[in-house]
């Protein structure tokens, strides 16, 4: 089929139903056809107007925010940080168990729970798979993983893919220790850190913002779109 070049293989087999992803509104007429169940991704870089697809009804609409930071030696590292291990990938799973909010898949409805729960420990689990990230820290005490940062090289950025920290040890710094740990590793290899995060996110906008990153003027808008018969 020519909507397969659309395919997303990672949300698909975790959703049980096929995922797509396009960038333009012009692409979902593509898809009136398909009669199985299907979710259709829209990302897009200015705000539509969806209420002329009829086949079609939106089940989430999202506003991706973006941060970024200059890379420089920090001197505020709390926690002890190293690269992650193949053994660390249970402890790192239960942190993506315990972390199910704060993305827009929490805002649609036609996604059960158990995708929540599945999602972002299949992420992680393909850093070590070598199919998603370069880099995979934890920040640890003794043999407890406090949390980690997930990060992807980008010419002469970086772009932080996931961070997450246990439910038990928040509100501690973690994070910011992952993310200076970060600077001062790369303070002489990469420029920026990006990151990007949902407008409803209102936890995540906050730490970014105590730590000095700058929202850029740059966003995303991503739409969830299902056929009107789906159930």
């Amino acid at each position: 089929l020519m909507q397969n070049k659309y395919l997303d293989d990672f949300l698909s087999n975790i959703c049980g139903f096929k995922c797509f992803i396009i960038i333009s509104k012009k692409q979902i007429k593509k898809f009136i056809n398909i009669k199985s169940k299907f979710l259709l991704i829209l990302r897009s870089n200015e705000k539509l107007n969806l209420s002329d697809i009829y086949d079609f009804k939106v089940n989430v609409k999202s506003k991706l925010i973006q941060f970024k930071k200059k890379i420089k030696v920090e001197k505020k590292i709390k926690f002890k940080c190293r690269a992650a291990k193949v053994k660390d990938i249970p402890k790192l799973e239960k942190i993506c168990r315990e972390n199910l909010f704060g993305s827009r898949f929490e805002m649609d409805i036609n996604l059960e729970k158990n995708f929540l729960r599945k999602y972002r420990s299949l992420w992680v689990k393909n850093y070590f798979l070598k199919k998603r990230g370069d880099y995979l820290f934890v920040a640890y005490n003794r043999k407890e993983i406090l949390g980690f940062v997930l990060l992807i090289k980008e010419k002469t950025n970086l772009r932080i893919d996931q961070i997450l920290v246990a439910n038990r040890y928040k509100r501690l710094g973690i994070a910011e220790t992952l993310l200076n740990y970060t600077c001062n590793k790369f303070s002489n290899n990469f420029k920026f850190i990006h990151a990007g995060t949902y407008d409803h996110n209102l936890i995540a906008k906050k730490m970014y913002k105590k730590m000095n990153f700058k929202r850029e003027k740059i966003f995303k808008y991503i739409y969830h779109l299902y056929p009107k018969n789906y159930n």
